[in-house]
């Protein structure tokens, strides 16, 4: 993978899918910025510096469940996250 996120232009499939994740997602956690990687990950950064990874091509409304549910039981047993990774079948979080 690429040590960088891609900047100029971009394919416009990926930036409809980083915009409707930050959509999604601003709704339960605001977002500071976001990037696109070029093997299609989609970083989006919390203004607390934390991250959320998704999958350029994955199913965005499946993702934001997931994250929503993984947010849910960090608030419920008083945890920060730092990172949480929704590529996978089952999403990767790294508190802090």
């Amino acid at each position: 993978t690429s040590g960088e996120p891609i900047t100029g232009t971009l394919p416009k499939s990926e930036v409809r899918g980083a915009v409707e994740i930050v959509i999604s997602i601003n709704k339960t956690i605001p977002i500071d910025r976001v990037e696109i990687w070029p093997e299609g990950r989609i970083v989006a950064y919390t203004f607390d510096k934390s991250q959320i990874i998704f999958g350029a091509d994955q199913n965005i409304d499946g993702a934001v469940r997931a994250l929503q549910l993984i947010m849910t039981r960090a608030t419920i047993e008083g945890k920060k996250f730092a990172k949480i990774d929704l590529r996978f079948e089952k999403p990767v979080v790294v508190y802090r």
